[in-house]
């Protein structure tokens, strides 16, 4: 168990190694594009920050047939991103915290129904099939959709930044193989993952909702916390929204709909009770009443968050183990 205890080590080292780099390549690439700091922050960076998430869910179908697995680490990263992240952001943040209506109207509003497609799934069935994979993928789409708009609106009024092409051709580069490595390293993080799970007698869908899910998760508390210490409170919250809806829809929709069309499985998801959606569910309602009211996080919603998240991770830890 030790060795792979270890192994689990180096891999999380790997992805946030790796991470950090794709993140600065992705935002790299997002200026060349000239894309707003809040459309940057809930695309390129969203999906930099949650492609570890992806490939572990991906892997946990695909090689291990452990969806619970990768269902746990996509709501334990959806959880603490919603939760932990703008609680760091508000402490790093040196002015007030404020979140601008665009952002409430695009990405909170989208990341709420994401919330509700997710419950509104495990609630109609607990067996996936092809039909919820595509729903979840075609969602994505079309919020990609309402971004690609917005894009348009805000390049015919701010001028695109010279850049060397060259230079961009090698953060593409970069960011291709950073991928690569992520890759590589999650699918080692997933085997002995579940191989220390399976030793201690411990649900695999516990181990990913904590451990692995805040592992997977620190390059985007770092983008985040470096973006509110700048003061670009958009492009934070962007990114915590952004990286959630590519989460439920893209990191749960593509392996699901990888295990259907080419293993010809339906997949049976056990959120681990109802305990998981109830936090996801409460989460999502608490985040919305602090921002909704002012648009802005204090420090004391920032507190009261991360009390939340720690008390419902011992009460799970509690009850579960």
């Amino acid at each position: 168990m030790f060795t792979s205890i270890l192994i689990i080590i180096i891999s999380g080292i790997v992805i946030y190694l790796s991470g950090s780099r794709f993140t600065k390549a992705s935002s790299e690439i997002g200026y060349y594009f000239n894309l707003s700091p809040a459309v940057k922050g809930a695309t390129l960076d969203a999906i930099a920050g949650s492609f570890p998430e992806l490939m572990i869910a991906i892997f946990s179908v695909t090689y291990f047939h452990l969806f619970d697995f990768g269902v746990g680490i996509i709501a334990g990263s959806v959880l603490f991103n919603i939760l932990i992240i703008p609680s760091v952001a508000v402490f790093f943040s040196p002015i007030v915290f404020r979140v601008s209506r665009e952002v409430v109207a695009r990405d909170a509003i989208f990341y709420n129904i994401a919330i509700l497609a997710l419950l509104g799934a495990v609630l109609y069935s607990t067996d996936w099939g092809i039909a919820i994979a595509v729903i979840f993928i075609a969602a994505y789409i079309w919020y990609t959709n309402i971004i690609v708009e917005q894009t348009k609106e805000y390049q015919t009024h701010h001028p695109r930044m010279v850049m060397d092409v060259f230079s961009v051709a090698k953060e593409i580069t970069i960011a291709i193989l950073s991928m690569v490595l992520i890759g590589i390293a999650a699918y080692f993080l997933t085997e002995h993952a579940i191989i220390v799970s399976t030793l201690l007698g411990i649900p695999a869908i516990l181990v990913g909702f904590s451990v692995i899910a805040v592992a997977t998760s620190i390059p985007d508390t770092v983008m985040v916390a470096l973006n509110a210490k700048s003061g670009d409170n958009d492009d934070a919250m962007s990114h915590i929204f952004g990286s959630n809806i590519f989460n439920i829809f893209v990191g749960l929709g593509l392996p699901l709909f990888l295990a259907t069309v080419f293993f010809g499985e339906t997949i049976t998801v056990a959120i681990g009770g109802v305990e998981i959606m109830l936090s996801l569910f409460l989460a999502t309602i608490l985040v919305n009443i602090f921002i909704v009211s002012d648009y802005t996080l204090s420090k004391k919603n920032a507190v009261i968050m991360t009390t939340f998240y720690l008390v419902f991770l011992a009460y799970l830890f509690f009850f579960s183990v």
